[in-house]
């Protein structure tokens, strides 16, 4: 047990920190498992990846399914990242209670998500 602030605001959890983010509660949580579904998915088609490594065929075409299935997940998992963190600043454009350092952070972080990168590399 911590102080009794530090308890409040773990029970309430955002909603708790941010009263502009109380509405947003259901759709952080159905975001955040759609998160870990990809990340799920990401896990089984790589083990399907070093299985076909111990049998030789991990350079084939046989590989191709399991790669897809990492990329999506990737590009799903990017898509719910940007999508939350553009609810939360759209969300949070009017709090007087969120600290303008949390409000640029995340719009720092959602900038460098949808950055276009560069192919050149060191």
């Amino acid at each position: 047990m911590g102080p009794a602030w530090i308890e409040g605001h773990h029970r309430a959890g955002l909603a708790g920190l941010y009263s502009s983010q109380v509405a947003m509660r259901w759709p952080y949580l159905i975001m955040g498992i759609l998160f870990l579904v990809c990340v799920e998915i990401a896990f089984a088609a790589v083990w399907r990846l070093l299985s076909l490594s111990g049998s030789g065929t991990v350079f084939t075409a046989k590989a191709m399914p399991c790669v897809n299935w990492v990329l999506g997940c990737a590009a799903i998992a990017t898509a719910l990242t940007v999508l939350v963190s553009l609810c939360f600043l759209i969300s949070g454009w009017h709090d007087a209670t969120m600290p303008a350092m949390d409000y640029y952070t995340i719009a720092l972080v959602l900038g460098v998500a949808v950055s276009p990168k560069s192919d050149s590399c060191c």
